[in-house]
């Protein structure tokens, strides 16, 4: 996938992590690098870094970090991973 920005907009009341987590996951699922998700005026940005193949995360939506997302898609990743080398 080219690396261009996929924006998720939440509208309406303040989105979970949970929330926030699955939409990312399901745009990293299918591909995507660069993952921009607002709420309002908050925003974060998701990067898949070329180099290593890890995800930074930078802004806030409130209480949520983008690099708690971030940090919580790599360790999904490796799992995935480690899931399909046991099967």
């Amino acid at each position: 996938m080219d690396h261009i920005a996929q924006g998720i907009v939440f509208n309406g009341k303040k989105p979970s992590k949970k929330q926030v987590l699955a939409k990312a996951y399901e745009r990293v699922r299918q591909g995507h690098t660069l993952i921009e998700i607002y709420w309002g005026e908050n925003g974060m940005t998701l990067d898949k870094q070329r180099i290593n193949g890890t995800w930074c995360g930078f802004g806030w939506i409130k209480d949520i970090s983008a690099d708690d997302i971030a940090k919580e898609i790599n360790s999904k990743m490796r799992n995935d991973t480690l899931n399909l080398w046991n099967t």
